[in-house]
Parts: C-alpha cells; structure tokens; sequence
C-alpha cells in the first residue's frame, strides 16, 4: 500500500507513508491471535467473539450507508470507527474465514448443516458487498484475490484454484461495473 500512496519519496513523504501505518500493526495482530486459540480450547469462542463485533461493524455500517439522514455520520458514510482500510480488511479476514467453512461444510457433504452453510455464504457474501459498495481499500482488494487462490488451492486442490480463478474473476467484473464507489476508488 505504501507503494502507490499519492505522496513524494523525500524525505516528509516517506515520513507521511510511515506515519500512516500507524494503527495498522494491530491489524496484523489479529491472524496471529487467531492461529494462537486455534490450537486451545477456547479457540471457538475467539472465532466466535471476532465474528460478532466485526458483524455488528457490518450492521452499523451498512445502517449509515442506507439512512443517510442520521444525526451521527461516523468517521465517513459507511465507516462508523477507524478507517475504511481497517474496515475493509477485518471484513475480507471475517468473508474469507466464512468461506472456508462453507467450503469445508460442502466438501464434507455435511447434509444436516446446509442450512448453516448457506447462512454462513451469506454473511460472507454481505462482508465483501460492503467491501465492494461501502470502504474500498486497494491492499485488500489484492489481498483477496491472493486468498481466493489459496482458499481454493486448499480445499480443492487444482481444480479449485482453477475455480477460484474463474470465480473471483467473474465476481471482479461484476462488482467492476456494478459499483461506481469501487471504480471512484481504484
């Protein structure tokens, strides 16, 4: 991200691009916390903690997306704390973790919990439409495409990243000429 910031390589602009990470180390924080409870007992109810105040995030975010009429705006329309980079990257980890589960649910062809995968895709599916519509920030939008990859390289070997490739693709060209926020914004 620090690569295509609109400020020069001297030396107030190189300053400026440090400065402006400054409360994105805590970000970077968060997939490690994640990969320490993993392995614990109480990893479920770590999971489970992040997933409910990011889904509270989404719900107050797309709140102030859609009744703009309200006394208390946030920081900027649709971003109620931090920064839309922030907001966006907690909502690509909370999607792409979504999506791993209901992958996993289908490659496991768990039939009694459809009904919770289809739930979970849909959550998902709300994280990256606020992605897409709401805060947009470069470095994700790269970082999921990288994860699309993966996540299908993962669960499905080749054929899935194949998949993933094709998918994440078709979903770019839609969101590209469905959302004038996303083409305002890259």
């Amino acid at each position: 991200g620090m690569l295509w910031a609109d400020l020069p390589w001297a030396d107030v602009g190189f300053k400026e691009r440090i400065a402006g990470m400054g409360g994105f180390h805590k970000l970077l924080l968060v997939p490690l916390l994640l990969a320490q409870f993993r392995r614990s007992g109480q990893a479920q109810w770590a999971f489970l903690g992040f997933l409910a105040s990011s889904v509270l995030l989404l719900v107050v975010s797309w709140v102030l997306v859609l009744a703009p009429g309200l006394t208390w705006r946030g920081r900027s329309p649709g971003v109620p704390v931090k920064d839309y980079i922030f907001q966006s990257s907690i909502f690509a980890i909370c999607a792409f973790g979504l999506i791993g589960q209901v992958a996993e649910l289908w490659r496991t062809r768990a039939r009694l919990a459809l009904g919770r995968a289809l739930g979970l895709a849909l959550l998902a599916a709300a994280f990256i439409a606020n992605i897409v519509y709401v805060a947009t920030a470069r470095t994700t939008l790269v970082v999921m495409a990288v994860l699309l990859l993966l996540l299908g390289l993962r669960q499905f070997r080749w054929r899935g990243a194949l998949v993933a490739t094709l998918v994440g693709g078709m979903l770019t060209g839609g969101a590209w000429t469905s959302s004038p926020y996303l083409r305002e914004r890259v």
